[in-house]
């Protein structure tokens, strides 16, 4: 059976099988980093020709959805701000 020319984020899921989830979907739309979707109303649909292109980009990594983790930042403790702040007051 061919591709169908469209899937929803449910099918793009069960393509991986489970290796890339929804909420990884949606942050890579946020993004702007992931596979290229149609938004028409509120339905999500990936071009199946553009889901390959993503996972051979990945393929590398061994990962479909590789591209879409973000770097998370380092929080300050409130006590490191206030040591931050006072360096920098003290050096005027």
């Amino acid at each position: 059976m061919p591709d169908p020319n469209y899937l929803t984020p449910e099918e793009v899921i069960a393509r991986y099988r489970g290796q890339v989830s929804e909420g990884t979907l949606r942050n890579c739309r946020c993004m702007r980093i992931g596979p290229s979707f149609l938004k028409i109303g509120k339905a999500i649909l990936y071009p199946s020709g553009e889901l390959d292109r993503w996972a051979n980009r990945s393929s590398s990594s061994a990962d479909p959805h590789a591209n879409c983790r973000g770097k998370r930042r380092h929080r300050q403790s409130s006590s490191e701000a206030v040591q931050s702040f006072r360096g920098r007051w003290l050096d005027r």
